[in-house]
């Protein structure tokens, strides 16, 4: 119907397919919106100073992880974190906080070393953001406001321009905010696909983060930028896109 409509006298372009013709056709027809406004001191440029700080918090779990697991690997019964020393006991606590450690279905210290394992990747991809953080101006998640994300499969932490710095007007993100952003997508690329499903994807702010299976919660992108805080900080502060101006 519609290369019928567009090309009412060429009937040899009426094949239902969307060759080039057609495909400019509707290209033509699509409302062009004003291109985002593009901030030297935003996106990736930005992301890279915020990383040293993403870096700290996730080298903090990895320490706490170490602890953990050699609790774990000498206890299998039951036990009472907050009657554990610290940092034993920060790292119990964000454990159960964060990944629901309670219900983890096998070893323990298997689940300890995925954690840890993932938080290397992570520590990677920031060691080398070069090669994997760039600026995203065009994409419909930078039309739509998105500070940062990873394209299913691609790979590369893309940062739009929303990903800025806080504006006396309330506009953009603060400094710890931006971090945790930080932290947090580089897990999709370490724990592609399963950290993008509708299942594990919960923000710490919705009440299903609280429920979530273990099973789940350790494929948790923000599973991963919270549980570093709270052992770089030893408590649950819980940085992100939901406290914007911190």
């Amino acid at each position: 119907k519609f290369q019928k409509t567009v090309f009412p006298t060429a009937p040899a372009e009426w094949d239902g397919r969307v060759g080039k013709k057609t495909l400019q056709e509707m290209d033509n027809r699509l409302p062009k919106g004003a291109a985002p406004v593009v901030n030297s001191t935003s996106m990736s440029a930005l992301a890279e100073k915020d990383k040293s700080t993403s870096l700290r918090w996730a080298q903090a779990a990895v320490q706490s992880l170490s602890t953990a697991r050699a609790f774990f690997a000498s206890t299998s019964g039951p036990f009472n974190p907050a009657a554990q020393p610290p940092p034993l006991r920060i790292a119990l606590l964000a454990l159960e906080a964060h990944f629901h450690f309670s219900t983890v279905v096998g070893p323990r210290v298997t689940a300890i070393d995925f954690i840890s394992k993932s938080y290397g990747r992570a520590i990677n991809v920031l060691a080398n953001s070069q090669s994997f953080f760039i600026d995203d101006t065009t994409s419909q998640e930078a039309l739509n406001g998105t500070p940062a994300h990873v394209p299913f499969a691609k790979g590369k932490v893309n940062f739009t321009p929303a990903f800025r710095e806080r504006t006396a007007a309330g506009q953009g993100f603060g400094p710890k905010c931006r971090a945790a952003m930080v932290l947090h997508e580089p897990i999709h690329i370490t724990n592609h696909p399963l950290s993008s499903t509708l299942q594990t994807h919960v923000h710490e702010g919705d009440p299903k983060y609280a429920t979530n299976l273990a099973a789940f919660q350790l494929n948790n992108a923000h599973s991963y930028a919270c549980f570093a805080q709270h052992c770089f900080f030893g408590s649950d502060t819980r940085f992100g896109i939901g406290r914007p101006a911190e």
